[in-house]
C-alpha cells in the first residue's frame, strides 16, 4: 500500500478568495478596536467572519449559515472559540443585523 501523505493528513484545499466568492456585507470596529468584515454568498446561505487585528494578517473566526435575511447559524474557529459567551454573543447579534440589512436591500 502506498502511502500518499506523510504525516497521515491530506493537505489543506487552497481556500478561494473571498472576494470571488462572497460579498462584503458588513465592516465594523468595535469599542476595544477590534476590526470585523462579513462575507456572504449572495446565491446560497453562507458566509464568513474575519477578524482584523491591527498587526496581523485577517483571520477567519466565524461561518455563518443564513437564509432569507434570517441568520440561522455561527460555528466559531481560531480564536473566537476562547472568548466569552458574551462576546461572541454580541458579534452574533451584530452578524444577524448585518445579514438581515443586507438582504432587505438585495432581494433575491
Amino acid at each position: 500500500m502506498e502511502t500518499l501523505f506523510s504525516y497521515g493528513e491530506p493537505p489543506e484545499p487552497e481556500p478561494e478568495p473571498l472576494a470571488d466568492r462572497f460579498d462584503l456585507i458588513g465592516e465594523w470596529t468595535t469599542e476595544d478596536d477590534e476590526a470585523f468584515e462579513l462575507y456572504a454568498d449572495s446565491t446560497g446561505g453562507d458566509g464568513c467572519l474575519l477578524h482584523i487585528p491591527r498587526r496581523a494578517p485577517a483571520e477567519a473566526i466565524g461561518s455563518i449559515y443564513h437564509a432569507g435575511g434570517v441568520l440561522r447559524g455561527v460555528v466559531w474557529c481560531g480564536f473566537a472559540c476562547d472568548q466569552p459567551a458574551s462576546w461572541r454573543a454580541v458579534l452574533r447579534h451584530t452578524i444577524a443585523a448585518n445579514v438581515a440589512t443586507w438582504h432587505a436591500e438585495h432581494p433575491l
